[in-house]
């Protein structure tokens, strides 16, 4: 079995589903269930998680995502200082600033990644896939 995070790879990977029937892939914002791991076993790939969320963060500025949209709710003044406004590139010193001094230190972030991994192999007691860390409600 293969789960892999579509944006974490910068190869082509077959895009076929079943590959002689021993092989099969899990797609990015799938979950991993019981039946899957019992026929085989796991093989992962992780992106590397600074430019993860760099990415997070980088797509939030353009005001999408599910990540975006929760913190939008949460907390609206916050979210609006810490993503980027300067599009398409994001790149001037006051939206470096916002995501290394806002964004990137705010224990809203802390830990998202790693709750990202463990939803993605089925721990239910995480929350749901697009949703800030349960800890920073």
């Amino acid at each position: 079995l293969l789960r892999r995070d579509v944006k974490a790879m910068n190869i082509s990977m077959v895009e076929s589903e079943t590959i002689n029937k021993s092989y099969f892939r899990i797609h990015e914002f799938d979950k991993l269930r019981t039946e899957d791991s019992e026929k085989g076993f796991v093989i992962s790939s992780m992106r590397e998680p600074c430019s993860h969320y760099l990415s997070l963060w980088s797509y939030g500025s353009t005001k999408t995502g599910g990540l975006f949209w929760d913190m939008m709710k949460n907390d609206r003044n916050w979210t609006l200082s810490a993503y980027g406004k300067n599009a398409p590139l994001f790149d001037s010193d006051e939206d470096i600033a916002s995501f290394r001094d806002i964004w990137l230190k705010d224990e809203k972030i802390h830990g998202f990644l790693a709750q990202r991994f463990h939803r993605s192999y089925g721990n239910e007691k995480l929350g749901d896939f697009d949703s800030p860390p349960d800890q920073v409600d």
